[in-house]
């Protein structure tokens, strides 16, 4: 019957609960809570298009080096296994440009040089990112020597943690407009890659409300009252 309620309305595999209940995994997970617990409102964030795309790179990279660091008890086996599902999570999106988002991306900064080494398919973020900026120059060697130069420097005052102000909720697009006008290179190029929303979802809201607006019965509103 479809009124009826599922006996177990979520299913839970027990290799799943095995592994949580586990004596050896059990407090790999405590260590690991405040850092899930990180993810999961990074993810929130990205799924209302509060958080750049570039955060997918550093969902990906940081499960990544969760995997390597706290799950030790786990068989080789099941480590590549997983690593494996997330290198094919990360191909399904993975472009140079938004790679070199990444290391444009405050946000990461404390965490940006220890990811940037991980492999994926064979290259490493850096090695992407290189890909990207490239790309951007084309055969222009000056420009590109000058971009990686302001890259360096960037890295440098993310490695001392002086990139962000006191102000830790601003938005990366927004930083870059604030404080990096002595960038003056990267500021655009950043502005530019850190405005692009993560999804749709904005546009979807919008129709969505744009539609109990303009309605077969209320079509003749002038622009002024459907923006109020």
């Amino acid at each position: 019957m479809e009124d009826e309620h599922a006996a177990a309305p979520i299913y839970i595999p027990d290799a799943v609960s095995a592994a949580i209940l586990s004596i050896t995994l059990g407090p790999a997970l405590l260590r690991c809570s405040p850092f899930l617990f990180f993810l999961a409102r990074l993810v929130n964030h990205l799924e209302t298009d509060a958080a750049p795309l570039s955060s997918y790179d550093g969902i990906f990279a940081c499960l990544r080096a969760a995997l390597a660091n706290n799950f030790t008890s786990l068989t080789v086996l099941e480590r590549q296994t997983l690593q494996g599902v997330l290198e094919r999570g990360f191909a399904a999106f993975a472009d140079p440009m938004v790679v070199f988002e990444f290391f444009l991306d405050p946000l990461w900064g404390p965490v940006c040089a220890r990811l940037s080494v991980l492999l994926w398919g064979g290259q490493s973020l850096t090695q992407m990112r290189d890909v990207a900026v490239a790309r951007r120059c084309g055969s222009d060697t000056g420009a590109r020597i000058a971009l990686m130069s302001e890259l360096a420097a960037f890295a440098a005052l993310e490695a001392s943690q002086a990139v962000l102000p006191p102000e830790q909720g601003v938005h990366p697009a927004l930083w870059w407009r604030l404080w990096a006008a002595t960038i003056r290179l990267l500021q655009p190029v950043a502005v530019h890659l850190l405005a692009m929303p993560p999804s749709a979802a904005g546009g979807e809201r919008m129709f969505k409300a744009l539609k109990s607006l303009l309605t077969t019965r209320s079509n003749r509103l002038a622009n002024c009252g459907v923006d109020s």
